[in-house]
């Protein structure tokens, strides 16, 4: 009997661009999602900006082997926010999110995993031809109005990429083993195993915060 071939879940650890939000509020009104798909695609599109200037360098927590950029610290805090949670407790949620994105990549980074310029190339054009599909119209109306340009948005996807990709790549190695290892795992099995993994990886950095949060 052929084996059914299950696709692991984990929740998002990259910090999301503008379609991925789309997933986030897919249950609410048209209206509304659109609304919210224009203030996050504008916070998306003001840390854009930043990354330009000197305050792309600014550091919200220093680990033993990588760095925290504030500004992705900022942008998820107003994300949560965005997400209706009040400023102390986007705060909280915003930190715990950053450290796991930051001790996953540096996992991955140690482990051997790479954001080739191939493999950027690739993953940009599987997102192009996401956006390009007639459902995404109105999305990709919002991006071009909030960054001023298609180009100014995917030369931030791009950089996106350089963390998001070999954190996806570890990310599905892990699973790929887990899932070979436990074959009857059931998905919250796998949601507690995947915590544990991010949990003990944020403790293997020791993070120290840089700034009164």
């Amino acid at each position: 009997m052929k084996k059914k071939n299950v696709m692991w879940k984990s929740v998002f650890i990259g910090v999301i661009g503008v379609l991925g939000l789309l997933l986030i509020f897919s249950f609410v009104g048209r209206k509304q999602q659109q609304e919210k798909l224009r203030q996050w695609s504008a916070i998306v599109a003001q840390t854009a900006q930043k990354m330009k200037t000197d305050e792309k360098t600014e550091v919200y927590a220093k680990g033993k082997t990588v760095t925290i950029p504030l500004l992705d610290y900022e942008q998820m805090v107003e994300y949560y926010k965005l997400n209706n949670l009040k400023e102390d407790e986007a705060k909280q949620e915003a930190e715990i999110y950053v450290k796991e994105r930051y001790a996953i990549y540096a996992e991955a980074i140690e482990q051997g995993y790479t954001a080739a310029e191939e493999d950027i190339n690739e993953y940009l054009e599987a997102l192009k031809t996401e956006m390009s599909d007639e459902k995404n119209k109105k999305t990709a109306e919002i991006i071009e109005e909030t960054f001023g340009t298609k180009e100014a948005y995917w030369e931030y996807e791009r950089e996106l990429a350089k963390v998001d990709l070999p954190i996806k790549q570890y990310i599905n190695a892990v699973a790929k083993q887990y899932k070979e290892e436990n074959e009857k795992a059931s998905q919250k099995e796998w949601n507690k195993r995947f915590d544990s993994m991010k949990n003990d990886l944020v403790k293997k950095q020791e993070f120290k915060v840089m700034i009164n949060n």
